[in-house]
């Protein structure tokens, strides 16, 4: 199956060049309450970012900038890392909107990961972790079917396997599609 490639918004690799776009978007102080702390520093960011291209080169992990279809205008980020080949198990993060997103936005790039994870790179699970006081995303996650499985004090860690991706991905597509008819 080829992977999702978006409704409202389109996905492409990201180049030093988003550097900037990127900075703003985790020190954003509505994104930043819930990622891990980020330098200001553009140089560091632009550091991070050719060492990140180096573990692309490799395969070992994938950064998208997320765009809007309508306007070609960027509004998030997105990563899929932690391939566990002996597990057949992927993981995502790095996920962040701004306030130009489509009303599918967040949908349409889970979708896009987990085809990604799931028929592309041929995994059979999805792992991860959630801060725990981002409880919107958690609450997004489990109408997904992503169970929570553990929590420690300060994160909540989840499980999707693919079979259950499977069973729910026509009515995630089918709301894509109601949300797209009705703006």
């Amino acid at each position: 199956m080829k992977p999702y490639q978006g409704t409202t918004v389109y996905f492409r690799l990201l180049d030093l060049s988003d550097a900037e776009f990127i900075l703003n978007l985790r020190l954003d102080p509505k994104n930043s309450v819930n990622l891990s702390p980020t330098d200001s520093s553009l140089d560091k960011q632009i550091s991070w970012m050719q060492d990140y291209k180096a573990r692309e080169a490799k395969g070992q992990e994938f950064y998208y900038i997320i765009h809007r279809r309508d306007k070609g205008l960027p509004i998030g980020t997105i990563r899929i890392y932690d391939f566990d080949i002996r597990k057949s198990s992927f993981s995502w993060g790095s996920w962040i909107l701004n306030k130009d997103k489509t009303i599918s936005a967040a949908l349409e790039s889970c979708i896009f990961i987990f085809d990604k994870g799931f028929y592309e790179f041929g995994f059979y699970h999805n792992h991860g972790n959630i801060v725990k006081t981002n409880t919107k995303v958690i609450r997004f996650h489990k109408k997904l079917g992503i169970e929570i499985v553990d929590e420690d004090e300060r994160l909540v860690y989840n499980s999707y396997p693919r079979q259950i991706y499977e069973q729910n991905r026509d009515r995630l597509l089918e709301l894509i599609r109601l949300s797209a008819e009705t703006g």
